[in-house]
């Protein structure tokens, strides 16, 4: 969450409990977010895995020779 967001969402609090459903909708906004970044993350986390086998394989044959 941006530093901005983070007052925002600091000064609603102060607002007390009719702030709630706003709090609530940037929470799952932001959580949006992150859940799209960690989606990226284990997209080249198994691409990276991928490539891994293929130099384990490619030394395995160096090896072999």
């Amino acid at each position: 969450m941006k530093q901005a967001d983070r007052v925002r969402y600091a000064r609603l609090r102060a607002k007390g409990r009719e702030t709630l459903a706003e709090r609530r909708e940037m929470l799952e906004a932001h959580r949006e977010v992150i859940r799209r970044q960690l989606e990226q993350l284990y997209d080249t986390l198994a691409l990276m895995d991928r490539k891994v086998a293929i130099y384990r394989d490619l030394e395995k044959e160096s090896a072999d020779v």
